[in-house]
């Protein structure tokens, strides 16, 4: 009984055990209102792609091209310009006419050289690519001082003593058609020609002469520093200047060249009046033409009772510049023997020649012994248009050596 007392006695009191202790029987809820356990919300990470989208990758720049122009002609060009030019005597007697070559030349110069008889000096950026030259014909002294401003090459068939006595005193790179012995002989005379004259028919070819030029081992590569003293515009915008629809250089009292503006080409044309006729190149056909036009009053003094002249440059002085159909007043200089030329506005500042070629006249001055002059036409008083004449065939004759 004392046993069956105590048994009954724990079962009454487990209930309340249990409660005491927070326990739950299985399968039963809690009494009395229970907390609902909300589960925080949640933030979606937001989309970085699509909030700030990846910018376009920046292109590399495109490296600017550099802009290369010829110091001869201001004209663009596909690379520096290294290769030394040449110059050439060129004959200007009529019966040495047409000339060939003269417009692949960048400049041309024309000067009296005796009598009433006018030279010109042709001078060829790239000699190589010329075909016949000519007629070759003999130095003055005063063409060395303007091929050697240029850094030249000096081509020439025969010479004055006072040229002769230069080029040897000064050993001056040149290659003569006349008194030199080379290796070969690039200068030969058209037979044809041979019948107005000996001295209206040596030729040459640019190839050859190149070759001789190599031969001779002259260097033939410009420096790095190179500066001929030409200043070219990038607009190529003509002077604010007086009209100029022609030039007059009067270089003695027989000899007179015309430059002509043609509107229509927006060039100089030049025409010979006491030959009636222009001046045209022989290869082609065509007339010569110039994009500038320089006429330099120059101390010039007689030598002989034969009319030759010897020039000299580093006084300067005054002279003109025209562009299309514009003209204006300049002054220019040669600081040193063989130095480049400078041209300069009244102002002093550079003259900014047109890109192309260029035409300078050497007038003699009041010194002369036959006193040269140029004139500005505000009107044209020649009848001239420019045309096409058929080409003249040389014939390779007899080598000059």
């Amino acid at each position: 009984m004392k046993r069956m007392f105590t048994l009954m006695l724990c079962l009454l009191l487990l209930p309340a055990f249990l409660a005491g202790c927070g326990g739950q029987p299985a399968g039963e809820e809690a009494a009395g209102p229970t907390e609902e356990i909300t589960a925080p919300e949640v933030t979606a990470e937001p989309d970085k792609a699509a909030a700030s989208p990846t910018p376009a990758p920046t292109p590399e720049p495109t490296p600017e091209m550099p802009v290369y122009r010829s110091p001869f002609t201001g004209e663009i060009v596909d690379e520096p310009v290294t290769v030394r030019p040449f110059t050439f005597n060129i004959n200007n007697h009529p019966d040495a006419q047409p000339h060939h070559a003269l417009n692949e030349a960048a400049i041309i110069y024309e000067a009296p050289t005796e009598g009433s008889v006018t030279r010109l000096q042709a001078l060829f950026p790239d000699i190589r690519s010329v075909g016949f030259i000519g007629a070759v014909r003999s130095m003055r002294t005063f063409y060395l001082d303007t091929g050697l401003s240029y850094g030249a090459v000096i081509c020439h068939a025969g010479g004055s003593d006072e040229s002769y006595a230069r080029i040897a005193g000064e050993h001056i790179e040149n290659l003569d058609g006349v008194r030199a012995t080379y290796g070969f002989a690039p200068f030969f005379r058209d037979p044809r020609r041979m019948l107005r004259g000996w001295e209206h028919a040596m030729f040459t070819t640019g190839q050859e002469v190149w070759d001789l030029a190599e031969l001779q081992e002259y260097p033939l590569t410009l420096p790095e520093d190179y500066d001929c003293g030409l200043r070219f515009s990038e607009d190529g915008a003509a002077p604010d200047g007086e009209d100029a629809p022609e030039l007059i250089a009067y270089f003695t009292n027989w000899k007179t060249t015309n430059l002509i503006y043609d509107p229509d080409t927006d060039r100089y044309f030049a025409w010979q009046e006491m030959m009636n006729s222009d001046i045209y190149d022989g290869n082609t056909g065509e007339t010569v033409w110039f994009d500038n036009v320089l006429f330099l009053s120059v101390h010039t003094e007689h030598l002989d009772n034969m009319g030759h002249r010897t020039m000299y440059f580093t006084e300067g002085g005054p002279g003109v510049w025209a562009c299309g159909g514009k003209a204006v007043s300049i002054q220019w200089r040669q600081d040193e023997d063989y130095g480049p030329f400078r041209y300069t506005t009244e102002d002093g500042s550079d003259v900014l020649l047109r890109p192309g070629r260029t035409y300078i006249a050497l007038i003699p001055n009041k010194d002369a012994y036959i006193p040269g002059h140029y004139e500005v036409l505000s009107e044209r008083a020649s009848d001239y248009a420019p045309r096409t004449h058929e080409p003249e065939e040389i014939v390779v004759g007899q080598y000059s050596q």
